[in-house]
């Protein structure tokens, strides 16, 4: 199982044809801070990424669940470099709870089976569902930043979701694509750290 793309682009996962056709969900993407720094330990320094939706909203044909997702961090939503890695949830992460761990996996080449490799956009840096049972709102996924500031100074990066649940109407499945606010790494202006020295 997984969601059969590396990327939340509408086209592309509508050729994949099992997640149904596009819609409205109303779902929402909200990481808990809107700054990271790169290269510091897991924990202090991770990112929690929320997935809900608001308070009225529909979100399924039950109102607070959803069947599948792709999810990953990029400049755009067609980006072919996926930034930081994903704790996969379970009981050592904030989305916790036995058995939640066989929910999700990462979309690499050691995880078998999974179709696609999302193994070059970025090691441990797509996520997707290993279930397509029912999955309860609101859910919490733990992103690392990257080890390392090359290629991350001075661009924002954004999370992207394709999440999959159940219509209202009939209860067949339809997607929607979702993105979050963009976040930036902190302190790395190389410009500035220059600056400083010359004026030491």
């Amino acid at each position: 199982m997984g969601s059969g793309t590396c990327i939340a682009n509408t086209t592309r996962i509508a050729s994949v044809g099992a997640m149904g056709p596009p819609t409205t969900f109303n779902f929402s993407l909200t990481p808990s801070t809107q700054t990271f720094t790169p290269g510091q330990n897991a924990g202090s320094n991770s990112i929690n990424v929320t997935l809900d939706v608001p308070q009225g909203a529909t979100g399924g044909s039950s109102g607070k669940e959803f069947h599948g997702i792709l999810l990953y961090a990029a400049e755009t939503v067609d980006g072919t470099v996926h930034y930081g890695s994903w704790r996969v949830p379970g009981t050592a992460s904030p989305s916790g709870g036995p058995g939640n761990q066989a929910r999700y996996r990462l979309m690499d080449g050691n995880q078998i089976p999974v179709v696609p490799d999302c193994g070059s956009f970025g090691v441990g840096s797509t996520l997707t569902h290993a279930s397509p049972v029912a999955k309860g709102l609101p859910v919490t996924f733990e992103w690392v930043p990257p080890t390392s500031a090359s290629g991350t100074d001075g661009k924002e990066i954004k999370f992207f979701a394709a999440v999959v649940a159940d219509l209202p109407q009939d209860g067949g499945d339809a997607f929607e694509v979702v993105e979050s606010v963009g976040v930036k790494a902190a302190g790395n202006n190389p410009m500035g750290r220059r600056r400083a020295v010359r004026r030491g």
